[in-house]
């Protein structure tokens, strides 16, 4: 229970600062931190969903959310990164979208279809199983 608590506040938080980087920022090079904290937002969130799914009410919603959730940190993670080398010039180049939509494709496939299952309980708390 604390943990779907601590993560509904969290993504409380993370709206608040990007309202604030929005309202205080008039520069465009926010608009990526903007983004990336409202993406951090949904993610708390769907993480208290799933969260709730798995002690409450069913395996397989706890599945679909967890499958979403991953996918959801994956793109995260590939923001982050591509905000981290492409930040003083804010272009970027053709090679670095070809490897953004290579890692978009090889995360869908790596979640969506070579997880076995994704369980959430008191005692294990949350796992993932592979078919593998």
């Amino acid at each position: 229970m604390v943990f779907i608590i601590l993560n509904i506040l969290n993504g409380f938080i993370l709206i608040l600062l990007s309202v604030v980087l929005d309202n205080k920022s008039k520069d465009l090079s926010s608009r990526n931190l903007v983004s990336l904290s409202l993406l951090a937002t949904v993610i708390s969130f769907f993480y208290a969903a799933c969260l709730i799914f798995g002690f409450y009410v069913n395996e397989q919603l706890t599945k679909i959310f967890g499958s979403v959730i991953l996918f959801l940190c994956s793109i995260f993670s590939l923001r982050f990164a591509s905000f981290c080398f492409t930040y003083p010039n804010k272009k970027a180049k053709f090679y670095h979208r070809l490897f953004q939509i290579a890692f978009i494709l090889l995360s869908v496939y790596m979640i969506f279809y070579h997880i076995g299952g994704i369980i959430v309980n008191e005692e294990v708390g949350f796992v993932i199983e592979s078919d593998n």
